[in-house]
C-alpha cells in the first residue's frame, strides 16, 4: 500500500490534502507510491512530508528541528501556520534560525556554541499568561 509509507495509522483523506495543499505540495503524493519520486525529491519535499506525517499523528509534545529550512517565504509562512494551528494547546519545541516566526512563540532561547546566551518571553506571552505564570520553558512543561 503506497501510503503506508506516508500514513501508517487511519487518516482522513480530505484532512491530508488540506495538509498537502497548505504545504504547497500536489495531491498526487496522496496517490503515488513514494519509490516512483524518490529519486528527484527535493530537500524540502522531503521535509514537508516528514512534516506530513507528524501532523497526522501529534503527541502531546512535539519538537522540530528546522521546519522552514529550504523553503521560500511563502511556504515557510503555511507552514508555521500549520504547525501553530495543528499543535495549539499542545507542547511545541521548534530549533530554527527563521526570526520571522520567533514572535509565535511563547519564550524564545538564543543558543551560541550549546549554551544559554539570552532567553526572553515574546509579547504574545506576555499579554496572554496569566499573572504568576511560570517564567521558563523548563517550568511550563
Amino acid at each position: 500500500m503506497p501510503r503506508a509509507v506516508l500514513f501508517e495509522h487511519a487518516h482522513d483523506r480530505a484532512q491530508i490534502e488540506r495538509w498537502l495543499e497548505c504545504l504547497g505540495l500536489s495531491k498526487d503524493w496522496y496517490e503515488l507510491e513514494l519509490d516512483a519520486r524518490a529519486e528527484s525529491i527535493s530537500g524540502g519535499e522531503a521535509r514537508r512530508l516528514t512534516l506530513l506525517r507528524l501532523l497526522n499523528r501529534p503527541g502531546e509534545f512535539n519538537f522540530f528541528d528546522e521546519p522552514t529550512a529550504g523553503l521560500d517565504a511563502g511556504s515557510a509562512e503555511r507552514t508555521w501556520d500549520l504547525l501553530f494551528e495543528t499543535f495549539q494547546g499542545k507542547g511545541l519545541i521548534c530549533v530554527t534560525h527563521d526570526q520571522s516566526a520567533l514572535s509565535r512563540f511563547d519564550r524564545v532561547i538564543t543558543l551560541s556554541e550549546g549554551r544559554i546566551i539570552s532567553q526572553a518571553r515574546t509579547k504574545i506571552a506576555q499579554n496572554t499568561e496569566p499573572a504568576g505564570a511560570p517564567h521558563t520553558l523548563w517550568e511550563r512543561l
